[in-house]
């Protein structure tokens, strides 16, 4: 079955040339700015999520979004601006807290798996999520990578997403970026994005890969539900927009569009190190609708895994999960019954379904005939056709 909404090739939209000048008053990111942010107070506990809702205005009255984190090495308030890295003097937009190896403040060249993603919401369907910065003009061209998580929790599955740049002006009206206005989506060398010769780390919005991919130089072990290939959504792009254009097959023909948290999808979860903090491995799911109330699969507990339960590897002594082959087997019900009475092992929700990992980069030059030259934002769009 194919997904009629996936174009068969990537569409590629060149963007027209960028109106830089180096010398030009250019503008460099200094904040988050949270004029219509309801900033969660704290205190905070470590291992709980928060989330700082966005809103229409400073008024407070209807949400539209917001930023979250888990309280651990990601700390308040979700979102912080580099500019300089202290390692490799790169730019970016990321999550707030510490390095976990270090605990050096977060910075972009940060390793990987350490949490360097800032988490951001959609949560009203009939209006865009708005994310406002401010900036200050120092006479340099900057290029930022924007490393984020974009989730779900509109309530209905959604179709598409699109991302759009522009300005918000004082009477909260949205105001467009315009070709050759010095705010543009680029690539990591802030040179125009073509979409079709893109590289992933330019331009790309990706499930996790726990659920969708083969082994890699970050990943060792391959998907749970398809070893071979990363869950994803194709993408085109303007010099001020970039949207998605249908999901990847290997998703659609499973759990088809993209899944609004709090998601229903359930796995069966093995908490193989016993420390509460680290991710627990998928080793099963519902292959019907999982009754939390009752927390009873109304179906059948299926894993893609090469075998059911564990085996011990004789090269280290310790238990480990079978690696994935991507064919859903029935669990058998001994296993279930041992599962049962395991304390390590519990259903849960597979939150992963709700959330995309955002790879792309804006350049920021001449911000002198902006509409509002101390500040820009970016619009985060759902769409359901």
């Amino acid at each position: 079955m194919k997904n009629p909404k996936r174009l068969l090739q990537k569409l590629t939209t060149t963007l027209c040339l960028l109106a830089f000048a180096g010398t030009a008053p250019a503008a460099t990111i200094t904040a988050w700015d949270t004029t219509d942010v309801d900033l969660n107070p704290g205190p905070y506990t470590l291992y709980e999520s928060y989330v700082n809702l966005i809103y229409t205005d400073a008024s407070f009255t209807t949400t539209i979004g917001g930023i979250s984190w888990k309280e651990s090495d990601s700390q308040a308030p979700g979102i912080s601006i580099v500019n300089g890295d202290d390692q490799d003097g790169t730019n970016c937009v990321m999550t707030s807290g510490y390095n976990p190896y270090d605990f050096s403040i977060k910075q972009c060249s940060d390793p990987f798996q350490s949490s360097k993603r800032f988490k951001s919401l959609m949560n009203n369907l009939a209006q865009p999520t708005v994310i406002k910065f401010k900036v200050a003009n120092d006479g340099s061209v900057k290029t930022y990578s924007m490393m984020q998580k974009l989730s779900n929790w509109t309530g209905v599955d959604l179709t598409d997403f699109a991302i759009e740049l522009g300005f918000v002006d004082a009477n909260g009206n949205w105001i467009p970026s315009t070709a050759g206005d010095g705010l543009a989506i680029t690539t990591s060398k802030g040179t125009p994005v073509v979409i079709g010769e893109a590289r992933d780390k330019d331009m790309v919005a990706l499930f996790a890969h726990g659920l969708f991919g083969a082994p890699d130089k970050h990943h060792p072990e391959p998907g749970y539900f398809d070893p071979n290939e990363r869950g994803d959504f194709a993408l085109q792009a303007a010099e001020d927009r970039f949207e998605s254009n249908g999901i990847s097959d290997n998703h659609y023909n499973l759990f088809g569009l993209w899944n609004s948290a709090p998601i229903t999808i359930y796995g069966m979860y093995w908490d193989s190190d016993q420390l509460y903090y680290t991710d627990n491995i998928l080793m099963a799911n519902c292959q019907g609708t999982f009754d939390e109330a009752a927390g009873v699969c109304n179906g059948t507990w299926v894993t893609y895994r090469s075998q059911e339960g564990t085996y011990i590897d004789p090269a280290d002594g310790l238990e480990k999960a079978y690696i994935s082959d991507g064919v859903a087997k029935p669990v058998s019900e001994e296993l279930l019954a041992q599962w049962e009475a395991d304390p390590w092992v519990a259903p849960g929700p597979i939150d992963d379904f709700a959330n995309l990992s955002l790879n792309w980069y804006i350049t920021l030059g001449n911000s002198a005939n902006w509409p509002t030259p101390d500040s820009f934002a970016i619009r985060l769009i759902p769409r359901t056709e």
